[in-house]
């Protein structure tokens, strides 16, 4: 069940935002549709909907689903690729313009959780502090 209360709060916000009536009050029934929640802020007296924002972190959340969703699918296509390639015994095979590679490639890595373990102090004295910033969107 719609809450029609909210859509009239969420369209009269539109409205100062500079909406038609008309499309203000789509804008808000599909909101209402999708179980968007819009709160309004009061900021130097005035009351503001950013509307664009909400469009935007919908448009990301869609945009990371389709990725997710892409990534499984290269992911399903290389393995049912490697598969036949294991199933032919082949390191390398040529189709059409396209050589396909599946090798084994031997790299060496430096063993921290070891290292930690038996020269903590050594360890400790070669750390470096950095910072980033962290994104997050949750609903």
């Amino acid at each position: 069940m719609y809450d029609k209360a909210n859509v009239c709060r969420t369209a009269n916000g539109l409205i100062k935002e500079g909406y038609t009536r008309s499309d203000a009050f789509k804008t808000a029934w599909q909101l209402e549709k999708n179980n968007v929640r819009v709160r309004s802020s009061k900021k130097d007296g005035e009351s503001t909907l950013n509307i664009q924002l909400l469009a935007k972190v919908k448009e990301y959340k869609e945009l990371q689903k389709m990725i997710e969703e892409l990534e499984n699918k290269v992911s399903e296509i290389k393995t049912n690729i490697t598969a036949e390639m294991e199933a032919q015994q082949a390191q390398e095979i040529s189709v059409d313009i396209f050589k396909i590679k599946y090798i084994d490639v031997v790299s060496k890595r430096f063993n921290t959780t070891e290292f930690k373990q038996t020269h903590t102090d050594l360890y400790e004295q070669y750390l470096k502090e950095s910072t980033c910033k962290r994104f997050t969107i949750t609903a």
